[in-house]
């Protein structure tokens, strides 16, 4: 179980690569919030202070992707 603030944003581009969106959460004792991303787009610099990757090297692999 996450022992972490999970995102519930629903709308962020990048909530299936983020641990704050994809962790199992703790039945009873979770701490929620809605972060919003700074830019929610790929290729033009998304930026959110509170994502967390769930892998290495996502940011250069989306940017990548995009060129």
């Amino acid at each position: 179980m996450a022992d972490i603030t999970m995102c519930v944003n629903s709308v962020c581009h990048a909530r299936s690569y983020c641990y704050r969106q994809q962790a199992k959460p703790h039945p009873t004792r979770q701490s929620m919030a809605d972060f919003t991303p700074k830019n929610n787009v790929f290729g033009e610099g998304f930026e959110c202070d509170n994502f967390y990757s769930m892998q290495e090297n996502w940011f250069k692999e989306q940017d990548a992707k995009t060129k």
